[in-house]
């Protein structure tokens, strides 16, 4: 060993026969990622970062992942599906996330999200609580409820539009975290 390798201190360490453990509660102990993935936990805060399980087919964009299902059903059933796997159909509070839920899918391809004024018609709200007052890309002069029973939404190739609930259209799911 060096001189240069000892620590030097004006203050002289004094011996105790009582010891003291402490340790760092990791914020992922109570597993708050879903969809099988990882928690990678941030002891500054406190918090954590959900790491996306990409194997299984999700992807990340900022702090969510989603998941593009290529299969049609209907709009409650899309919802309780999404619910299944510990996330939510998609809500789209930007144009970077409209434009990366729209590359998700094929062109042209229809997708529900996770919009609907089925409570009071012409007032929207989004599954996840968020304000609809942000932002929104309804397409043409949609919504429009044109047939009188338009109360679920869908994009297809980014842009949005008033539909019936009932029709069957592919989904995408998006993690609550």
């Amino acid at each position: 060993m060096m001189a240069s390798d000892k620590y030097v201190s004006s203050k002289s360490f004094q011996e105790n026969a009582t010891s003291h453990h402490f340790s760092i509660m990791t914020p992922c102990l109570a597993e708050p990622c879903k969809n099988g993935g990882m928690c990678k936990p941030n002891y500054g805060d406190g918090n954590y970062e959900y790491v996306c399980n990409l194997t299984d087919g999700w992807k990340k964009f900022n702090l969510s992942c989603y998941k593009f299902f290529n299969v049609k059903t209907k709009w409650d059933k899309a919802k309780q599906h999404c619910s299944d796997l510990g996330s939510i159909l998609v809500t789209i509070h930007s144009l970077e996330e409209n434009q990366f839920v729209a590359s998700l899918a094929p062109t042209n391809t229809t997708i529900w999200i996770g919009a609907s004024d089925t409570v009071l018609e012409g007032t929207w709200v989004w599954l996840d609580g968020e304000n609809w007052g942000g932002y929104a890309n309804w397409g043409g002069s949609n919504p429009n409820n044109s047939r009188g029973k338009e109360n679920c939404a869908l994009t297809v190739n980014g842009k949005w539009n008033d539909v019936d609930c009932n029709l069957s259209r592919t989904y995408v799911c998006k993690t609550k975290n």
